[in-house]
């Protein structure tokens, strides 16, 4: 929801094209780091159980964002965010993968990846004007709140799945 928007945000908060740079350079590193034990996470307790532990992570530093106001410390956020987005990422693809027919895996990866970037999408399209009418409050806290509220209803079916298999 907020890639496009970050350079902004990071230059709003006094961070020069170097450290926003080095911001998204950073961010991706621990996804690296913790993919791998992410998808071990998700195959011994599960997708929803590696997903719903990412967003334990995920949705308090997204809230934050909007209080920040120093770039150094936005940086280091997102170092830690990218462990949160990588279990969310990696639990509800595992998720996806044990909730259909194997036959159909292939095909449910790519639906949960086409809605993905469907949502992704529209995200980017709004997140400039959200950004531009509330700022980085309205921004980031719009984005948890959104992100709570499909996780929610997503956990929801899940367990509704479950008990009724």
């Amino acid at each position: 929801a907020y890639d496009g928007v970050w350079p902004r945000f990071m230059a709003d908060i006094g961070a020069g094209p170097v450290l926003t740079a080095a911001s998204y350079a950073l961010f991706a590193v621990p996804y690296v780091l913790v993919a791998g034990w992410a998808g071990r996470l998700a195959d011994r307790r599960g997708g929803v159980s590696a997903y719903w532990r990412g967003m334990l992570i995920l949705l308090p530093i997204v809230t934050l964002y909007g209080f920040v106001g120093n770039p150094f410390i936005a940086t280091g956020m997102g170092f830690v965010e990218s462990t949160g987005q990588a279990l969310a990422f990696i639990g509800a693809a595992a998720a996806m993968a044990h909730a259909v027919d194997p036959a159909r895996a292939g095909s449910a990866q790519g639906l949960l990846r086409g809605i993905g970037l469907t949502a992704a999408t529209i995200a980017a399209g709004v997140s400039g004007l959200a950004y531009e009418a509330g700022g980085a409050l309205l921004l980031f806290g719009g984005t948890a709140i959104a992100v709570a509220v499909i996780a929610a209803v997503g956990l929801l079916l899940a367990r509704e799945r479950r008990a009724g298999a």
